[in-house]
């Protein structure tokens, strides 16, 4: 990693963070209604897209081999 590269990596992962404790923010207000979109949008949009399918990806590539 160079200096700017790694500078670029921390600033994206405060970012990161930022927006986790932001959401867990708003799930703290306990609003049901509005926990269980944000819930849904994130399971939908974000965890299983991104990260169960990537896992999927790797778990059957690593069988081809």
């Amino acid at each position: 990693f160079s200096i700017n590269n790694r500078g670029q990596l921390i600033s994206s992962l405060e970012e990161y963070l930022d927006h986790i404790h932001y959401l867990q923010d708003i799930f703290l207000l306990n609003v049901d209604s509005l926990n269980n979109v944000l819930k849904d949008q994130l399971m939908n949009r974000l965890l299983i897209p991104v990260y169960i399918f990537s896992l999927i990806k790797r778990d059957k590539f690593s069988r081809v081999k």
